[in-house]
This record gives C-alpha cells, structure tokens and sequence, in this order.
C-alpha cells in the first residue's frame, strides 16, 4: 500500500522506502506491527520519512513469543 501510494513521487523516495521495507523484512521479520500512518516529506532536498508502528489486535492471534516486542 506504501508503494502504491507513492507511485507519483520522486524516483529517489521511491527508492529510500523499497530500502526501508528491506530493511524490515531482514532485520525485523519477528516482529508483527506494520506501517499505520506514514507520510514523507522534502527538505532542502532531502526527503523525511515518518509512519506509526501498528497492532491490529482484532485482526491477529496472539501468542507469549509475539507479545515481546
């Protein structure tokens, strides 16, 4: 959904959040929450990456190794 979203924006934002789901997805895999809000924003040309971690606990079956986080 992230990507999608960001479809129009600049290539080199593109690029800066595929390395931040990568870098999730290797570093962080363990963990259940994913992106909730998220917004990216241009500063004297640097870009600003910003979201929320979120549980959706209606949507999940929680178990004693997924509550350590």
């Amino acid at each position: 959904m992230v990507l999608d979203a960001l479809s129009q924006a600049p290539k080199e934002g593109q690029l800066q959040v595929k390395r931040l789901i990568k870098r999730k997805k290797t570093k962080f895999s363990d963990d259940i929450r994913a992106v909730g809000d998220h917004w990216i924003r241009e500063e004297q040309g640097d870009f600003i990456f910003g979201c929320e971690a979120r549980l959706d606990i209606e949507r999940i079956s929680l178990n004693e190794d997924s509550l350590k986080h």
